[in-house]
Order: C-alpha cells, then sequence, then structure tokens
C-alpha cells in the first residue's frame, strides 16, 4: 500500500504565527534601539509629553 502525500493548502497556522513574531519582535528591537539612542532627549521632556511620546513612537512602529 503506497503512502499518501500531504497536499501543501499554503502557509500553516505555525508559520504565520512564526511570521507575526518575527515581525514584532523586529519592532521591538527596533523600538529598543531608537529608545537608547534618544533615551535622553526623553528624558529631557517634561512628564506630561512623555506619554504622548511614547504612545505616538509605539503607535508609529507596530502600524508599519
Amino acid at each position: 500500500m503506497p503512502l499518501r502525500q500531504a497536499r501543501s493548502r499554503g502557509p500553516t497556522a505555525a508559520a504565520a504565527v512564526r511570521l507575526v513574531l518575527a515581525r514584532v519582535g523586529t519592532r521591538v528591537l527596533s523600538f529598543f534601539l531608537l529608545y537608547r539612542q534618544h533615551r535622553y532627549a526623553v528624558d529631557e521632556l517634561s512628564p506630561q509629553v512623555k506619554p504622548v511620546v511614547w504612545a505616538a513612537t509605539l503607535g508609529f512602529y507596530f502600524a508599519k
């Protein structure tokens, strides 16, 4: 009895999860590097402005 070959149905759920994790990981890494580069400038901002800057930066990075 010959073995049946599995039919390829495109990307699997596991491949999709790996792709999403890779993209999110890249965004987190680039955000961390951006933070390290500009952390002193951000620390000079007033406490009222800091959350707005962080939210805008995170929104920009994860919306790409």
